[in-house]
């Protein structure tokens, strides 16, 4: 069966619109009518590729135009330009000349020169790999590239498999080892993804060097901190190294994956309730404390509750995790540390209570939709909602019963 070939017009077209918009862009004086025009060939490609492109070059390239479209509105010619030089060559992936990732250098200078987070929400680890990729690659690289790919998952599964061995041998020895062991693993994940980073870069020739370097940096400290207490059981009850573990453990995987969620709720409430554009939202969040507690975007959308919740929420995650890793050892301690960490998942399960009642507003025109099924596919449930909530908030229910476990 022949593969349907790709339809290149849309692509080619939009490349020459951008180089042209980019060539206005720097000449002292615009032409209106010229603009105007170029305008027009924008918006009838971005639905020509919106109508027919694949998912991923759609996805990357409807919201180069739209970010584009929004720059125009701003109105730095400068910043017009750059971005215009930027995304020129992004039409590139779909006809599969280019990848994501090779622009990942020019975003980045782009993302610094202006205070910008252009492309943040496009997933950078997508790697797709066609058979002409792999021929190059073995053609180019000096190294064989099935070597370096066997080599990387070996470099992901053989720390696993090492650190399994050891905590079995001492489990056979009747030895308790509490909560560091599960520690333990979680730091041979982040050294695994460490070392098979370096195999995959070298694979795929591109190099993540600072990426290896923290994974490999942190991971190998916690590793050998759970190696130590393993070995020195005298130093720790093992149900307050359970709270210590556990407790972090939970403060490093559960907020990542709901707060995210909270923030874009915020973006699309602020966008239908007090009508400030994508561009203008950005531009609020210039600097760490504007973009982590909304400051500028609060004096200027007066955000209320959520601001109070969010900046409760920042501070209190600071607070919590830099004191249970100092003092969650101390028994004490874990009197303070608990309620805390029960205050912490409160405000995050109220925050996927706000992003579950946006998502339906947004979708269907409700905060709550019972059941809703479109095109046989179910895009609304209340149950999916409970079940979000229920896990944001679960780690306070762990984190009574382990200190449960310690008082009695």
């Amino acid at each position: 069966m022949k593969k349907k070939k790709i339809n290149s017009a849309p692509y080619l077209n939009l490349q020459q619109t951008l180089i042209k918009l980019r060539a206005l862009f720097s000449s002292p004086d615009i032409n209106t009518n010229k603009l105007d025009a170029i305008l027009g060939d924008l918006r009838f490609t971005r639905k020509q590729i919106a109508k027919h492109a694949k998912r991923r070059p759609k996805k990357i390239l409807v919201y180069a135009i739209d970010t584009l479209f929004e720059m125009i509105e701003e109105g730095n010619r400068e910043k017009i330009r750059d971005f215009a030089d930027l995304i020129h060559n992004m039409p590139e992936i779909a006809l599969k000349k280019r990848n994501f990732r090779s622009f990942a250098r020019e975003i980045s200078a782009f993302n610094n020169k202006y205070e910008e987070f252009c492309f943040g929400d496009i997933n950078t680890i997508h790697i797709q790999i066609s058979k002409e990729t792999v021929k190059k690659i073995l053609k180019a690289s000096k190294v064989n590239f099935w070597a370096m790919f066997i080599g990387g998952i070996a470099a992901f599964i053989l720390p696993w498999i090492f650190y399994a061995i050891y905590i079995l041998g001492r489990l056979t020895n009747g030895r308790d080892d509490s909560g560091f062991s599960i520690f333990g693993f979680l730091a041979t994940l982040t050294v695994s993804i460490g070392l098979a980073n370096i195999f995959f870069s070298l694979a795929f020739q591109y190099h993540g060097r600072k990426f290896s370097i923290i994974t490999l940096s942190v991971g190998g400290f916690a590793l050998a901190l759970s190696s130590y207490m393993i070995k020195n059981p005298h130093l720790y009850n093992p149900n307050i190294s359970t709270f210590y573990c556990v407790s972090l453990i939970m403060m490093i995987i559960i907020p990542p994956l709901f707060y995210p969620f909270f923030r874009l709720s915020v973006e699309t409430w602020i966008n239908r309730k007090r009508r400030i554009s994508k561009s203008k939202y950005r531009n609020l969040l210039k600097g760490k404390k504007n973009y982590w507690w909304f400051e500028a975007l609060h004096k200027e959308a007066n955000l209320g509750f959520i601001y109070r919740l969010n900046k409760a929420f920042t501070i209190l995650f600071a607070l919590t995790f830099t004191l249970t890793l100092l003092t969650g050892l101390k028994k004490e301690m874990v009197l303070l540390l608990c309620p805390m960490h029960i205050l912490f998942y409160t405000i995050l399960a109220i925050m996927t209570i706000f992003h579950c009642i946006q998502e339906n507003l947004n979708v269907h025109g409700t905060p709550i939709v019972i059941f809703s099924k479109r095109s046989n596919r179910v895009d609304g449930c209340i149950l999916s909602d409970i079940l979000m909530v229920a896990i944001s908030a679960s780690p306070a229910y762990l984190i009574i019963i382990l200190t449960q476990n310690i008082f009695t």
